[in-house]
């Protein structure tokens, strides 16, 4: 009777080192084993090593001891500003471009330009911005899948606008506005749209002037006074003057990266390629596929004279 009371206890001593040594110690004393052989399973269900088990959990579960053990947070006690940070408060004006070819090919446009923004209100307001050599540029071979260029001129074009969409995210811009080099602006330009900032709603492109239809207007509506309304909707193709949230340019960067179709082509989701961004939307024939804008009466155009010149891309 003694050797089975001795073979019990022997056992059980041997049973408790056993479990001593491979259950964690569910109080938080040390156990034999090193912090680098104690895991955790993840949410993800990947393994991970702990040092040690957090006060209150139990060492491999991930399960709370007690309710009691987690805060409340506190809502603020104070009045709250209705405001947004400045990052994200859109002033047109802030940051104004040009798209213009470097060097003596777009000497003339450049010309152009600064007759037109000079007696429209843009003096010093403005710089201009390289626009891709669609007949060199290596990175626009490369997206086309060319071996070099010449390359698609509107693809090229598409290029140019996309690199400032980049630059808007990697410097967080509100906003920016783009103009193409051949575009004439209406009368009282800046002003009329500083008397509309207020009334900006939440966008991702506000087209100061389009092409209904496809068409260029070669000529400024008739009214040539009235602060514009901003009406929602795609009135049509046409980016010669336009501006674009910090949004919009996420977007149209994912839409056309590749690029793959020209800017305008990036604006209608119709064309968004591979379902790359947005995708939530209705992408049914004539809805409108992004919070687009437009001002009537139209406050720019592409005049003939100044299309005509040389330099265009």
């Amino acid at each position: 009777m003694k050797w089975r009371l001795l073979t019990a206890l022997s056992a059980a001593i041997i049973l408790g080192a056993l479990f001593s040594a491979y259950v964690p110690d569910l109080h938080g004393s040390q156990t034999g084993l090193s912090p680098t052989d104690k895991i955790m399973i993840s949410k993800a269900g990947a393994v991970r090593s702990m040092a040690s088990s957090a006060p209150g959990f139990l060492s491999g579960g991930g399960l709370l001891a007690a309710a009691e053990d987690v805060e409340f947070a506190q809502p603020v006690s104070h009045d709250v500003t209705l405001n947004i940070p400045p990052v994200f408060k859109c002033n047109p004006f802030d940051h104004t471009l040009v798209v213009n070819l470097e060097g003596p090919g777009g000497e003339a446009r450049r010309n152009h330009i600064l007759r037109e923004f000079g007696k429209k209100g843009l003096r010093g307001r403005f710089k201009f911005w390289p626009a891709v050599n669609f007949g060199t540029d290596e990175q626009l071979a490369q997206e086309t899948g060319m071996k070099k260029c010449p390359c698609d001129a509107k693809k090229g074009c598409a290029l140019s606008h996309r690199r400032i969409y980049e630059t808007m995210l990697a410097e967080q811009w509100a906003c920016a506005t783009i103009f193409e080099d051949d575009v004439t602006l209406a009368e009282n330009f800046t002003s009329r749209i500083e008397s509309a900032i207020d009334s900006i709603p939440p966008f991702d492109v506000i087209l100061w002037g389009f092409c209904p239809g496809g068409a260029k207007p070669r000529h400024g509506p008739k009214d040539q006074s009235s602060v514009p309304i901003l009406r929602y909707g795609w009135p049509g193709s046409c980016v010669h003057a336009y501006t674009v949230s910090l949004q919009g340019a996420l977007m149209l960067t994912q839409a056309n990266t590749p690029v793959q179709t020209p800017p305008d082509g990036a604006m209608d989701g119709m064309h968004w390629f591979r379902d790359r961004t947005m995708l939530h939307i209705d992408r049914s024939g004539g809805v409108i596929t992004g919070s687009y804008w437009f001002a009537t009466p139209q406050l720019s155009w592409q005049g003939v004279e100044a299309d005509n010149l040389d330099g265009g891309v």
